[in-house]
């Protein structure tokens, strides 16, 4: 999936499996509040200060840019070949065991509640959709906590960003994947 937000041409596109799913223009996306720039914590795999709404799944390889992607990079990241211009952010997830979910640049992250050894359903997997890692949530306390510094919301608010990232979920009310 990959979320591309512009927010000078205010638009918002959703791409499923390097296919647009969903588009809209004219979008309003207001200006930094108190409620979007918070300071709490800037999680994968759960909300509210990473204490709410966990996801239930598998996330691999979570790409952060500071530009929003074409249509052609789009499909270039769901056929294995990604752009690192303007990449910001990479948890490939390929170093498959640890506490730690490093990432390319300096914001590496903490797992809380992640199961180690790794079970079926928590912890660490060599079923990667790319490179050799993966990382399993439970759905019910499982988090990866403090991969940016809490003003993260300030950095991407009132500006153009992509998210592109793997997952698999069985769920269909499963809480949200990433928390900015």
């Amino acid at each position: 999936m990959v979320a591309v937000v512009d927010y000078t041409a205010k638009t918002e596109k959703i791409y499923v499996n390097g296919v647009l799913k969903s588009s809209s223009s004219g979008k309003s996306f207001g200006s930094n509040t108190s409620s979007n720039t918070s300071s709490t914590n800037s999680c994968i795999g759960a909300e509210d200060d990473c204490a709410a709404n966990y996801f239930k799944g598998s996330i691999d390889d979570l790409r952060v840019y500071n530009r929003a992607l074409s249509a052609a990079e789009v499909t270039n990241i769901f056929n294995g070949s990604p752009s690192s211009s303007g990449l910001v952010d990479l948890w490939d997830f390929d170093q498959t065991s640890g506490t730690t979910a490093t990432d390319s640049g300096t914001y590496n992250g903490t797992l809380t509640n992640i199961a180690s050894p790794s079970l079926v359903s928590s912890g660490w997997t060599t079923s990667a959709h790319i490179g050799s890692g993966a990382i399993v949530f439970d759905g019910s306390d499982d988090y990866l906590a403090n991969i940016r510094p809490s003003n993260i919301r300030t950095t991407i608010a009132n500006s153009t960003y992509s998210i592109a990232l793997w997952f698999k979920t069985s769920s269909s009310s499963s809480g949200p994947i990433a928390m900015f």
